[in-house]
């Protein structure tokens, strides 16, 4: 498992889980409850390497879902985003990232 916050000047925004095998990047939403593929975070870490990619372990990685901590989105400004996420079959569950 492969876990890391995503960043952008200092600023953590999401909770990523790359999918080794399937060199797939999935973001944890909490207004979701879910990691979702999440095609543009993949686009930055396989290829362009513009936001700042930090490898946490598992035990950060539940504090920060459990405190809802990265990748809320406001469905006001951010409402085609977060409506684009949540019609996205590819999904993980928490337990699933984790292990049960």
């Amino acid at each position: 498992m492969s876990l890391y916050t995503v960043g952008y000047l200092g600023q953590g925004q999401w909770l990523a889980y790359e999918d080794t095998q399937a060199a797939r990047i999935y973001a944890y939403v909490p207004n979701l409850g879910r990691f979702v593929l999440h095609r543009q975070l993949g686009q930055d870490f396989y290829w362009d390497n513009e936001l700042d990619w930090t490898p946490v372990d598992a035990a950060i990685g539940h504090v920060l879902v459990e405190a809802g901590q990265l990748g809320t989105l406001d469905g006001r400004r951010h409402g085609d985003l977060l409506n684009e996420l949540a019609a996205e079959p590819d999904c993980r569950t928490v337990d699933e990232v984790f292990g049960a």
